[in-house]
């Protein structure tokens, strides 16, 4: 069945000899656009339709997407349409094209051309925890040499870092804290496109440039601010003349602050005399409305100066630090930064390896230093064809502008123009090339990346309207029911009245069903502290999709969907949250209510699953046996289950009976655990006791503060309460297992690698069965071999090193996902983080916790502006005025993105859209408030209605208490209330106390 395109997806289609900007609306069908494009330049190339200089076979077209999935469903479906066609050799020749993320294609320019870049032509990339984990110890080895070397600037720097600890800030390692302070810095300068040499020649500069350039960045921010108070000025010495009274007593006190801000010439002073005017103006009473013109006209220019100081107090409100100060800080800062980059690079080169950011910025080396390189790649790459534009970073761009060529004596591209304003990157002697890309400003959500949306901005503006090129706007929506797409236009009507670029509707195109019930549904609580809110809306959430599945009460309607008519299943349901921060509160919510789930990605989850705490603690048991809260747990978890009456006769086991009866002084046990302890609690206690000697209350050791007559290690308690009948058969069968199991394994530890251990260890207890027929086995056993493959990938790491390891990465990877499994594809509810749902789309969206705030003030130790080399730092105590000034620009900047990840997020949903929020009592800046304000909801039902909303919206709106009381009924034991991680938790802290002689009963489930 061929298929039917828009008037505007034909011109992007067929147009040619042409740059084309294709701005392509959420759902707008962008992809088979671009697909159909690519097929068409093909297959016309090949009938000879097209001239000869614009024909192009498969190798000649560069396709960049944004995600290897991406990368797939493209190939995919080109070879589909080739196949259909039956273009055969072009089909073969896909596996080999230039289709892949930019990332891809940056990896095989540089194997293409080794010699020139000069790297090792078999390089490997470091995936990210890993690349950051070189980087913190290369920073460790910077700062050791630096030390050896009696380097006075660098020991300096880290002692202003540790002396923050004068000021309330909890730095237990000054180090660690300036290797993630570099590990930021770095980041910003390489996706910025800095080089290391250009930081060099910035730090050589000297202080004084490091500072002003720090300076000139707090000027751009205060100008608009100082413009604003000179009109004011202006106007205020017009009326002073026939102002009266309290009027022109307030319009001499602020004319007099004023002039004091505008004929400051050094930074530091203008900072004060603003404060100055700032306090004068907060305590300053006057009418807001006069009873003459020229009052009222003071009081309307006294509330523009009120407002340009308000949006600009953050930068001189409280007392800055001392500006020399701050300067030298930052200045051995970007000093140190160039000398770990330095090492960095050398310690990559050594390993014959690269990490993500080296791929790119050495292909733009390669396409800058090299110009037959670069003209070669422009000759061959007669099409470069690039998808999610908006998400590109200045130096993604810059490799696209290099790229790009207008041919013979052609102008520089509009690429050049958006980046550098130049002719930077002129076309030589390479014949013309076109660029396509597609792109949506309203969908740029990855600044945590370093996209900036300014540059799809500057592009798309260009060829809309300075004829650079052809501009298509595509905003026909296939994905969404029209009252979905109503609702996204009457919120963000509102939300970007005043942006740079105007917003553009999305046009239904898909003939939905009539559907009986509104398409959006708001689940609302009213007042309710965090907490509270968070306690409720999981259990309400699980609820709602468990009513909506199975009492079948949606069924798709759209009239392309091969299932169309059929009821929604659990697998058709999305929930969507900003951050992945509660997802345990939601996991515990959902397995309680029976609503299968797959949390996509998952945070720091991995390191926190149940299973793999478990695996740790037993390795953990294995290379130090007497770590007492790790044998406990490891005892406690489902790899052994025993309970808490086990726990505890082991301990009462250990502390009951005298050394000799169980033979310490003379056990090879003993001894051969003491040898291994290196350190562990209660090592000064055991050898104690094998002297005979007493342990009184201030010894160390978690049995000395219990105040024990004697101590024995509780794996040597373990093993000989075995010899006797304190424990019940089934219990002591269990132990029994994991004991034989444990000693087994420690006789090989030292010759068998570590995956092997696990291995073995889980065979002899079968961990795997166990785990299986626990909830979400399938996911819990998958990541088991997730770490079974972590562990195997380095066959010579000992035990020591590998819990080493997983320390380190579970403290770097702070988007470590649980294992894949067929699970997310089965028929499972799918939790995602909004950034991860981009690009796909679910018949029910549910956006929750829309009231976490998105006030997000930086932590950091420095801030930076990498384009204008601007540093700020809090190091001397407080923020100073260039540090504030970049937090008052980022803080913008992510302001902006919020409202755009918002518009990605409502944008998934092609049936339902369910909001969740919490009316009123809400603190800070969040999605909740503003959306229920612009529809006209401010109060909670008492009951599930359908009303219609400002703009003409239809909702049915519902208090979360009519779905969350029928998860809390039925009387639950509290233990199965608890979450994976909460149940691990417990069981060490059960472990702490029974170590501790505290009773049971006072550690909480």
């Amino acid at each position: 069945m061929p298929r039917t395109f828009t008037d505007n997806q034909n011109r992007a289609i067929d147009t040619d000899a042409r740059d084309i900007c294709v701005a392509a609306g959420a759902g707008s069908g962008k992809t088979g656009v671009l697909v159909e494009r690519y097929v068409r330049l093909i297959q016309q190339s090949r009938a000879g339709i097209l001239p000869p200089e614009q024909r192009a076979g498969v190798e000649d077209i560069l396709v960049i997407t944004f995600t290897e999935k991406a990368t797939k469903e493209m190939k995919t479906r080109i070879v589909a349409d080739l196949t259909r066609l039956g273009l055969t050799e072009e089909r073969r020749q896909v596996e080999t094209a230039y289709i892949s993320t930019i990332h891809g294609f940056c990896s095989r320019l540089l194997q293409e051309n080794p010699f020139e870049v000069g790297i090792d032509p078999h390089f490997t990339v470091l995936e990210e925890p890993h690349a950051r984990r070189l980087l913190r110890q290369t920073v460790e080895n910077v700062v050791a040499a630096a030390y050896e070397a009696e380097d006075q600037e660098t020991s300096e720097l880290v002692a202003a870092i540790q002396g923050l600890r004068r000021f309330g800030e909890e730095q237990a390692d000054p180090v660690a804290s300036l290797a993630e302070a570099t590990e930021r810095l770095l980041g910003s300068l390489r996706t910025a496109g800095r080089r290391r040499e250009e930081l060099e020649r910035h730090w050589q500069r000297g202080l004084e440039v490091t500072a002003s350039s720090s300076d000139a960045f707090v000027w751009l921010l205060l100008s608009p601010m100082l413009e604003e108070i000179r009109l004011c000025v202006r106007e205020f010495e017009r009326l002073a003349a026939t102002l009266l009274g309290m009027a022109r007593g307030a319009c001499d006190q602020l004319l007099t602050a004023a002039r004091g801000i505008l004929s400051a010439a050094p930074l530091s002073e203008t900072l004060a005399a603003s404060r100055e005017m700032f306090h004068v103006l907060r305590k300053l009473r006057t009418r807001s409305v006069g009873v003459t013109e020229a009052e009222m006209q003071f009081a309307q220019y006294l509330g523009r100066m009120k407002t340009a100081c308000d949006v600009m107090a953050p930068l001189f409100e409280t007392d800055l630090p001392d500006r020399e100060q701050a300067a030298i800080v930052c200045h051995r800062m970007w000093r140190f930064t160039a000398s770990v980059w330095r090492a960095y690079s050398a310690a990559k080169r050594a390993l014959g390896k690269v990490d993500n950011d080296d791929l790119q910025a050495e292909c733009v080396r390669l396409l800058e230093d090299f110009p037959h390189v670069r003209e070669r790649y422009r000759r061959r790459l007669r099409y470069l064809m690039v998808d999610e534009f908006q998400d590109t970073n200045p130096l993604q761009m810059r490799l696209i502008e290099l790229l790009h060529s207008k041919g013979d004596g052609g102008a520089p591209s509009p690429v050049d123009l958006s980046v550098n304003g130049s002719d930077a990157a002129q076309s030589g002697g390479a014949p013309r090339n076109y660029l396509f890309v597609v792109g949506d400003v309203q969908q740029s959500i990855y600044g945590f990346r370093g996209a900036e949306p300014s540059l799809f901005r500057n592009l798309e503006r260009s060829y809309r309207e300075d004829a650079a090129g052809e501009h298509i706007p595509l905003a026909t929506n296939f994905r969404s029911r029209q009252e979905i797409l109503r609702l996204i236009t009457v919120l963000f009507r509102q939300i970007w009245r005043n942006e740079e670029t105007p917003f553009v509707p999305l046009e239904a195109g898909a003939p939905f069903d009539p559907e009986p019930e509104p398409a959006i549904e708001l689940l609302l609580s009213q007042d309710l502290m965090r907490q509270d809110y968070l306690a409720l809306e999981p259990f309400a959430l699980a609820q709602r999709v468990r009513h909506m599945v199975e009492t079948q009460e949606l069924r798709l309607s759209n009239p392309f969907d091969p299932r169309r008519g059929e009821s929604v299943r659990y697998r058709d349901v999305a929930v969507l949250l900003r951050q992945l921060t509660d997802i345990q509160k939601y996991e515990e919510a959902f397995t309680r209510a029976g609503v299968p789930y797959f949390v996509v990605g998952g945070g720091r989850g991995y390191y926190a699953r149940q299973e793999i705490r478990d695996l740790l603690n037993i390795l953990t048991v294995l290379d130090t046996p007497l770590n007492d809260v790790a044998l406990m747990a490891a005892l406690r978890s489902p790899m052994v289950g025993a309970d808490t009456d086990t726990l505890y006769r082991i301990v009462e086991f250990a502390n009951g009976n005298s050394v000799t009866d169980v033979s310490v002084n003379n056990s090879k046990d003993a001894g051969d655990l003491l040898s291994k302890s290196n350190g562990a609690p209660l090592v000064g206690n055991v050898m104690a006791a094998a002297e005979g000697v007493e342990i009184g209350p201030d010894a160390e050791g978690a049995g000395a503060k219990a105040g024990r007559k004697s101590v024995i290690p509780l794996y040597i308690a373990m093993q000989q309460i075995l010899k006797t009948d304190e424990l019940p058969d089934e219990e002591a069968a269990k132990v029994r297992i994991f004991a034989e199991a444990m000693d087994s394994l420690r006789a090989q530890e030292d010759r068998m690698p570590v995956g092997h251990l696990i291995e073995r260890l889980i065979t002899r207890t079968s961990y795997d069965a166990r785990l299986l027929c626990r909830a979400n086995g399938r996911r819990r056993l998958a990541n088991v071999r997730k770490l079974l493959q972590m562990a195997n990938s380095d066959p010579v790491l000992g035990v020591r090193g590998f819990i080493r390891r997983l320390r380190d990465l579970e403290r770097l990877s702070d988007r470590e996902g649980d294992a894949p499994t067929e699970e997310e594809a089965a028929d499972v509810v799918q939790f995602h983080t909004i950034h991860g749902a981009k690009g796909l789309e679910f018949p029910v969206v549910i956006l929750a916790d829309l009231s976490r705030s998105l006030d997000y003030p930086a932590s950091g130790l420095f801030v930076s502006d990498p384009h204008q080399f601007a540093l700020g730092t809090r190091v001397c105590g407080a923020k100073d005025a260039a540090y504030r000034a970049l937090d008052l620009a980022r803080q913008k900047a992510d302001r902006e993105e919020a409202e755009r990840l918002l518009y990605v997020a409502m944008t998934r949903a092609r049936e339902r859209l369910i909001l969740c929020g919490n009316l009123g009592r809400n603190r800070g800046l969040n999605w909740g408030d503003r959306i229920f304000l612009a529809l006209g909801v401010n109060e909670m039902p008492p009951q599930p209605m359908v009303r219609s909303l400002i703009g003409g919206v239809e909702a049915r709106l519902a208090p979360m208490t009519h779905y969350s009381h029928m998860s809390l009924a039925g009387g639950i034991d509290g233990a199965a209330r608890m979450t994976e991680l909460d149940l691990t938790r417990y069981s060490e802290r059960l472990a702490e106390a029974l170590l501790a002689g505290e009773a049971l009963e006072s550690v909480p489930l």
